[in-house]
C-alpha cells in the first residue's frame, strides 16, 4: 500500500453503528433471543408484540468524566425513518443500540436486565380513552417512556436503597396529583426560574438549553406548561430537540417539579 493510500485509510471516518443480524448459522442470536423472550414473557412489554425493533451494535461509547458508561440506548423511529424504511421494505418502530465492547463482559443476567431496561423505555402512545393512537397512514404510534426513579449513588450509599426509592416514589405521586406550580410560596420562585436551572440535571447540556431558549422557552414554567398542553409530542416543533433529548429534558423538569413540591 502506497503512502498516499495509507494516509487516506487513516483519515477514514470510523463507522460506530452496525445492525445485528437476527439469525446466524440458522439460530436466533443472543440479543434478539433475550429481547423476544422478554416481550413474550413480561406483561408490561406485551404491547411491543406489535412493534418492530431493530437491534444494533454501537462501538464507540466511552465512560464519561463521572465514570458512567452507556450500555444501551433506545431510539424511537421518526416519521422520516419510517418513511425511508417503508420505501425500502425494512420499516421499524424502535432502534435498540447495545455497547459492543462492554457486551461480552456482562453476565447473562446483566444482559437481560440491560435489554429489559431499554424495552421499558418503549411504550404505546395512548389517547385519552386508553387506546393506542394511529397515524394518518394507519400505523401504530409509539413513544419513549422516561425513568420514574433516578438517584445519585452517593445518596443511596448514605441513606439506603429503600429510603431513596421511597423519596422518588413520593416525587412521582406529587407530580401526578399536585399542580405543576403551586400557588403562593414556591409559585413565585418557579415563575421566575430561568430555563438554565435545568442545566446539568439528568445530563441536560448547554446546547440543549440554548435550543430551548431559541424556541422561546426562557423559563422552566413556560416549558412545563407547554409539555402539559402538548403531551408526548411536546418536542415536535422545537428545532434541535428530538425525542431522545426530550426524555432527558422532561426528566430534568420532573426533578425540578419534585424539588419544588417538596419545599
Amino acid at each position: 500500500m502506497g503512502r498516499a493510500q495509507s494516509a487516506v485509510q487513516e483519515h477514514r471516518k470510523a463507522v460506530k453503528v452496525r445492525p445485528i443480524e437476527r439469525m446466524h448459522a440458522g439460530k436466533i442470536v443472543a440479543p434478539y433471543k433475550v429481547m423476544e423472550s422478554l416481550i413474550e414473557e413480561e406483561e408490561d412489554h406485551a404491547p411491543l408484540k406489535l412493534a418492530t425493533i431493530l437491534m444494533c451494535w454501537h462501538n464507540g461509547w466511552q465512560a464519561d468524566v463521572d465514570g458512567v458508561l452507556v450500555l444501551a440506548k433506545m431510539k424511537k423511529a421518526s416519521d422520516l425513518d419510517r418513511a425511508i424504511g417503508s420505501r425500502f421494505g425494512d420499516s421499524y418502530d424502535f432502534v435498540m443500540q447495545l455497547n459492543e465492547k462492554a457486551w461480552s463482559s456482562l453476565s447473562d443476567d446483566d444482559k437481560r436486565m440491560v435489554i429489559d431496561h431499554e424495552l421499558t423505555h418503549a411504550a404505546a402512545d395512548l389517547d385519552r380513552d386508553g387506546e393506542q393512537k394511529v397515524d394518518t397512514r394507519d400505523r401504530l404510534c409509539w413513544r419513549l417512556r422516561r425513568h420514574e426513579i433516578q438517584e445519585f449513588r452517593s445518596i443511596v450509599d448514605r441513606y439506603g436503597v429503600d429510603k431513596a426509592l421511597n423519596l422518588n416514589d413520593r416525587g412521582i405521586k406529587a407530580s401526578e396529583s399536585m399542580p405543576l406550580f403551586p400557588e403562593g410560596g414556591n409559585g413565585e420562585a418557579i415563575e421566575g426560574m430561568s430555563i438554565e436551572k435545568l442545566l446539568g440535571i439528568g445530563g441536560v447540556t448547554e446546547a440543549q438549553v440554548r435550543k430551548l431558549q431559541e424556541a422561546g422557552f426562557d423559563s422552566v414554567e413556560k416549558l412545563a406548561k407547554h409539555m402539559d398542553a402538548s403531551g408526548t409530542w411536546w418536542t415536535r416543533d422545537i428545532k434541535g430537540i428530538g425525542p431522545e433529548t426530550g426524555v432527558a429534558v422532561a426528566d430534568a423538569v420532573a426533578a425540578v417539579r419534585t424539588a419544588v413540591a417538596a419545599e
